[in-house]
């Protein structure tokens, strides 16, 4: 399940069409939290570099999947990206970023501090054992 074929489509000369484009974007948001490591952020970057891109939607699908991504490392490109929009659209990615500058709904984060409580409980519960006995 490499992306692969996600980061060639979002590339200008690679995309057949340039509608495809916008859509590999969008497909590469979806997958950016199950990723890790190098792959994510070869994802990461391609989807910065596309916030520079020629094609006006592509530069919005760039930004949304960032977005959707919860991509935090991104948001001073999504700063940049926002100076290049008209008022109302600065609003709206002001309202979508506005979650994720605060790290909110982080499922890595969420999952890694229920691992924690779990390994806590199994602990709390041999002791209560061991000492019950």
């Amino acid at each position: 399940e490499s992306p692969a074929p996600l980061l060639a489509a979002l590339r200008p000369a690679a995309a057949p069409s340039w509608s495809v484009r916008p859509h590999a974007a969008g497909a590469l948001g979806a997958l950016y939290r199950q990723l890790e490591g190098r792959t994510q952020e070869r994802v990461r970057e391609a989807l910065v570099d596309a916030l520079r891109d020629d094609v006006p939607r592509v530069r919005a699908a760039a930004a949304a999947a960032l977005v959707a991504g919860k991509a935090r490392e991104s948001l001073p490109a999504l700063a940049a990206y926002r100076k290049t929009l008209p008022r109302q659209e600065q609003v709206r990615l002001d309202r979508q970023t506005k979650a994720l500058a605060r790290g909110d709904g982080s499922v890595r984060d969420a999952e890694k501090r229920i691992e924690k409580l779990e390994d806590q409980l199994r602990r709390l519960t041999d002791q209560v054992r061991k000492s019950g006995s």
